[in-house]
């Protein structure tokens, strides 16, 4: 009896101690799983991250490329923009120019021109003076004075002149040269022509005679 009880007891220890083994083979293979599933699982999320990271790189890159070449597109217009501005600010500056010296050109015409005419009228007056100086003529005189108030108004001025004055060749011309001792030398000593002046401009030199 004894000795049955004692092998019974053996093939429960041995019973346990089996299904104690396949407890824990099975719970190590249930880790593994477990194990498996985790490695699985962050496998396909770290496989996922690199797609997505991927994807916005390449994006990243189309965008970069993008970006440069609007740049670059940006660059080329602004320098066919500043080639279009240098070239307007040089042909404002030309127009400017030529509506400048056209104006002066036309002013010129018209100064040169009202010169001449007073140039070729002059020796009128000059007849008119010997003739108010030789004949006592209140009618003659009276014309003489509308011709000269003419002049006036046209901006044409007798250049003044005095014997005694010192010569100056930029509004007196000299005829003659003569010794006197009542005058310095290079003084003016008579006027035998007047001389006159349009906007500064001689018209006609004062024909003087100089002393020494």
């Amino acid at each position: 009896m004894s000795e049955d009880k004692i092998n019974i007891n053996d093939d429960d220890n041995d019973n346990k101690e089996n299904i104690e083994e396949n407890n824990s083979k099975n719970n190590k293979k249930e880790k593994e799983e477990k194990e498996i599933k985790k490695k699985s699982i962050f496998e396909k999320m770290t496989d996922n991250k690199r797609k997505k990271t991927g994807s916005r790189c390449t994006g990243l890159r189309k965008l970069e490329d993008e970006l440069n070449n609007t740049c670059e597109r940006l660059k080329t217009t602004e320098e066919k923009l500043e080639v279009i501005k240098n070239s307007y600010q040089i042909l404002a500056a030309d127009f400017d120019n030529f509506r400048k010296r056209s104006r002066q050109e036309k002013l010129d015409l018209f100064d040169n021109a009202i010169r001449e005419i007073v140039f070729r009228f002059l020796p009128v007056i000059d007849n008119f003076e010997r003739a108010i100086e030789n004949i006592d003529n209140k009618g003659i005189e009276l014309l003489y004075k509308q011709i000269a108030n003419v002049l006036d108004e046209l901006g044409v001025e007798l250049i003044k002149v005095n014997s005694g004055d010192d010569f100056d060749s930029k509004y007196h011309e000299s005829i003659a040269h003569v010794e006197d001792d009542l005058h310095g030398e290079n003084k003016i000593v008579d006027i035998l022509q007047k001389g006159y002046l349009y906007k500064n401009k001689v018209i006609r030199y004062a024909k003087v005679r100089v002393a020494n």
